[in-house]
């Protein structure tokens, strides 16, 4: 095992199963992409509920210029524009710090947005 020291666990997006504020960060690496539209805030509310007021979030995901649905190898996942992201973010009670984006020729277009928890 890489890290040894450094704990994981397993659980649903929706009930991530830890104390309010006992996060200091969350790593959502395209870990939402297959969340239908209806579905993601109360998973980014969810996320804002564990992490600490202060604390961060990585949010890595496709980027496009509208919500839209297209065929990956698991199942549907969807494609968010930055902006839209970046509100369902901020109704969840995050601040926007920096937005990262990468397009590879033949490839999805990719965002990541860091984010920190606000004092709600």
């Amino acid at each position: 095992m890489r890290f040894p020291n450094v704990p994981f666990r397993a659980a649903s997006l929706v009930d991530l199963g830890v104390n309010d504020g006992s996060a200091t960060a969350i790593l959502s690496w395209y870990s939402v992409i297959h969340l239908a539209p209806t579905e993601l805030q109360s998973v980014l509310v969810e996320f804002a509920r564990c992490i600490a007021p202060g604390g961060s979030l990585l949010l890595g995901f496709f980027e496009g210029d509208t919500v839209e649905p297209f065929a990956h190898a698991v199942t549907t996942a969807y494609f968010w524009p930055i902006g839209k992201m970046s509100a369902k973010l901020e109704i969840a009670g995050f601040q926007v710090d920096s937005v990262h984006t990468r397009t590879d020729p033949g490839k999805r277009p990719h965002a990541a947005i860091i984010a920190h928890r606000t004092d709600v």
